[in-house]
């Protein structure tokens, strides 16, 4: 596996971190030449760094997040924040204000789906409404192979936005237990409108 370090300043030795390749880097918009390279400054981790051009190619954020993915089909918690953060979805909400996916007050992302956090960001491209997370793997919720405890299913708020959205682009499909009015869209993704207390119940299968 190939390396690259970063460094803490323009033609310098002094390195602020390593990466393995291929790795994501947001760039931000400053550019030196130095030694025959253009050297450009990103975000490392909340700090700036330094790499050269030779390691660099433009990617969007949709494409870079799912670069970064490993060989594992599902995310730890930290894994999916970083992911959804990198696609404008920053807001996890819960009663405990907590992830621990043991405690039902909590709101975790730990074991979920790489698909389900890919399907999110995509839904959240698509809309460009704002989404906040109100559930996810921990427990309380209904089991079953394909539910919140198995990594399929994430919750989110209920907003004028996602609403007329999902009513406006997707196939209605009719109403679970007679109440509960779902639709699907052109990605196979289930969304259901729960009412207690009120929230979209989104299967990514």
């Amino acid at each position: 596996m190939q390396h690259v370090g970063l460094l803490r300043g323009r033609c310098t030795r002094r390195i602020v971190g390593t990466e393995s390749l291929p790795s994501c880097f947001k760039y931000t918009s400053f550019r030196f030449n130095c030694g025959g390279h253009q050297w450009y400054r990103v975000d490392y981790n909340g700090k700036s760094g330094w790499i050269t051009g030779v390691f660099l190619r433009t990617a969007s954020s949709f494409s870079c997040s799912r670069s970064q993915t490993g060989s594992s089909d599902k995310f730890t918690h930290a894994q999916a924040v970083r992911i959804l953060r990198q696609n404008g979805i920053t807001s996890i909400v819960s009663s405990g204000r907590c992830s621990d996916r043991r405690n039902r007050r909590c709101t975790s992302l730990d074991g979920i789906r790489k698909k389900s956090i890919y399907g999110l960001t995509a839904f959240k491209h698509d809309s460009g409404c704002s989404l906040t997370i109100t559930g996810g793997t921990e427990v309380g919720h209904s089991g079953g192979t394909k539910s919140h405890g198995t990594g399929y299913k994430i919750d989110v708020r209920v907003t004028d936005c996602v609403s007329n959205y999902i009513k406006r682009h997707y196939r209605y499909q009719g109403k679970r237990g007679g109440r509960h009015p779902y639709y699907q869209n052109s990605r196979g993704h289930y969304f259901y409108r729960e009412y207690r207390p009120p929230h979209w119940d989104i299967l990514f299968p």
